[in-house]
């Protein structure tokens, strides 16, 4: 599909929210809220359906991980914060998500914040990139030309933006943060911005909780013939 046919497909992105709340004698001890997205697109009905079902999917499943699996512990320290005289400590499971990119590919990035217990919680993140002319999910991989080295390109990158932000000073990584990038490098962490590629590192992988999830962003000019659509949007 030509450049200029793909960039005028722009879906309609809702977002859905679902929220639970378990008690124990009265008293919360879990709550869980989930944000997810629902595509709409009249020209590829078909396609934008099947990745609403896969997000909303998604949301059931968060849920019913909550209740397998946060509820019995928070039960097991309710029952604790009871027999020592504390105050019952309150477990919390938090979705939200963000449309990165809309135009013929979506690009969506969702965070799964948990608390249940200590100076703070944890979060992870996962992200999905949708062509939805051809409804199929794209892996890093699908975005490059053939024979590219792109892992090798990219790792190189990520690598010299932390050097630079080291340099800077104000920033903090791991001291073996080389190896780290190239052992935690996941091709699945990665999503589209209208002008360029984030490529993302999940929470204590080459970094402290304090630097968050490291995220690069590297412009599409930068990889400028060794990609095989046009992804640069014009400005608004």
């Amino acid at each position: 599909m030509a450049v200029e046919e793909l960039q005028k497909i722009v879906t309609e992105i809702e977002a859905r929210s679902e929220e639970a709340t378990f008690e124990q004698e009265g008293i919360p001890i879990v709550e869980a809220s989930v944000s997810y997205p629902a595509v709409t697109y009249k020209g590829f009905q078909k396609n934008a359906a099947v990745l609403s079902r896969f997000y909303s999917c998604g949301a059931a499943r968060y849920l019913k991980f909550v209740k397998k699996q946060m509820l019995p512990a928070a039960r097991e320290c309710y029952v604790q914060s009871v027999r020592m005289g504390t105050a019952p400590r309150l477990f919390e499971a938090r979705q939200t998500f963000q449309a990165t990119y809309n135009a013929g590919l979506v690009s969506i990035y969702y965070d799964q914040y948990e608390y249940t217990g200590g100076a703070h919680g944890g979060t992870a993140r996962f992200s999905d990139t949708y062509y939805l002319p051809e409804g199929r999910f794209l892996r890093l991989r699908d975005l490059f030309r053939p024979r590219v080295p792109y892992r090798k390109l990219l790792l190189s990158e990520i690598t010299r933006q932390i050097e630079q932000s080291l340099g800077r000073g104000g920033a903090f990584y791991y001291d073996n943060y080389r190896r780290g990038v190239k052992k935690h490098f996941s091709p699945a962490q990665f999503y589209l911005r209208p002008k360029g590629l984030s490529l993302y590192y999940q929470q204590y992988t080459i970094a402290p909780y304090s630097m968050g999830l490291p995220t690069f962003f590297i412009p599409y000019e930068r990889l400028e013939n060794l990609l095989r659509f046009d992804l640069t949007l014009p400005e608004e």
